[in-house]
């Protein structure tokens, strides 16, 4: 585990840029389905979908399905989900896109790819650099997908990884019961149902940790392969997106398909325009490494970012990983405890829209504040030296 001090100043600007990215969606969202509701007849909180599906994706459309029936709108599931899978695509495909026209346009410099074989068949070359393009890893670069811990005689070691994954999942679930019964037992929490509308990936996470500091505990540590639970939990989403793409019922979401082609459109507007225009500004280094991990992580997957970030660049510095891991462990928290906050809000009354919109401006504010105040000052003066030194060699 990183220091504080490590936190704070690696993973310090990494979080903010996530949650500018973040709370940008609630204030567009919102702000955008209330000039929507005018003219189409979708609710004022039609926009609370952008957020939901973009940065929490398809899990989290599960976590609002009762909500927005309390709100009276039945169809809001759905329409969730076809956003979410709409970002999913849309994070791939324009992902790419941007980062082509990144390097068309100079803003990053070409990648060669090291390729590994006898010949120097150019074709061959020049058809694995097409597929690194889009993703592929070539076959002299690709890595391990795991290590085998146990014996497989005794014990699978794929079974070993995935009950350890179970293991977490059943901890969060019993986490997510005694919440729950925390809101029967305390008067005040019952009538709010906070824990109720709280995102179970969250727990997931917050449990996860837990386990892994009881394995290091127990000097356990050595039974965890981190690239096979990566392995576990990349299949587990992607049957998760297959299996919530087979249960969107697209007949209830018809009516209003038009405002939310317009909402998906003004989220991805967003934050290509965030990538281009302020992450340049916002990092002193590696901007558009930090800034297409978090164009694919806010419109579609953690895994969409990395794909990204290794588009950009194949061998990506170290300290942007430690950056993106220190976000990651960070914010995912905050943003599951102010999906349930915001839930909260959204049902407190008929003004409950409003109240979002205007909590999440003062949220985007407070993480662009804290940037300028204690991030930008340091980041002046790293970029200042850096020219000072430069200026040295040259002369």
């Amino acid at each position: 585990m990183p220091s504080r001090r490590e936190v704070w100043e690696e993973g310090g600007p990494q979080l903010c840029f996530g949650e500018l990215l973040n709370m940008g969606q609630y204030v567009v969202g919102l702000s955008v389905s209330m000039l929507l509701s005018a003219v189409f007849p979708v609710p004022k909180f039609f926009g609370f979908n952008l957020p939901m599906a973009f940065v929490g994706g398809h899990s989290n459309c599960f976590a609002v399905k009762d909500a927005y029936v309390e709100l009276g709108w039945d169809a809001g599931k759905d329409a969730c989900l076809l956003a979410a899978t709409s970002g999913l695509v849309g994070g791939v495909v324009f992902g790419v896109l941007a980062v082509n026209f990144a390097r068309w346009s100079g803003r990053l410099s070409p990648v060669g790819v090291a390729i590994d074989h006898n010949d120097d068949d150019e074709d061959s070359d020049q058809a694995a650099q097409a597929w690194s393009e889009v993703g592929v890893v070539p076959v002299g670069k690709r890595e391990s997908a795991g290590s085998l811990v146990t014996d497989s005689e005794g014990l699978e070691s794929m079974a070993l990884q995935a009950a350890i994954v179970f293991a977490c999942i059943f901890l969060a679930y019993i986490i997510k019961r005694l919440l729950l019964l925390s809101e029967e037992v305390v008067p005040l929490l019952n009538e709010t149902k906070p824990f109720s509308y709280f995102p179970f990936f969250s727990l997931a996470i917050l449990a996860g940790m837990v386990l892994n500091s009881m394995f290091k505990f127990l000097g356990l540590g050595l039974l965890i392969d981190r690239p096979s639970i990566e392995r576990i939990s990349g299949l587990s989403l992607e049957l998760l997106v297959l299996c919530a793409i087979a249960n969107t019922d697209v007949s209830g979401v018809l009516e209003g398909l038009v405002p939310l082609l317009v909402l998906i459109a003004a989220g991805f507007t967003f934050t290509a325009g965030m990538l281009f225009f302020v992450a340049p500004h916002f990092f002193t280094d590696y901007s558009y490494q930090r800034g297409f991990f978090e164009f694919g992580c806010c419109c579609g997957t953690t895994p969409i970012g990395l794909l990204l970030l290794n588009m950009v660049d194949p061998d990506p510095p170290l300290k942007v990983k430690r950056a993106i891991s220190i976000r990651l462990m960070i914010d995912c928290p905050i943003i599951g405890i102010y999906l349930a906050a915001a839930i909260v809000m959204l049902t407190s009354g008929p003004h409950g829209t409003i109240l979002l919109l205007v909590v999440s401006c003062c949220k985007l504010f407070f993480w662009l504040a804290l940037w300028y105040i204690c991030f930008r000052p340091r980041q002046a003066r790293t970029a200042q030296s850096g020219r000072v030194e430069m200026a040295a060699m040259c002369s």
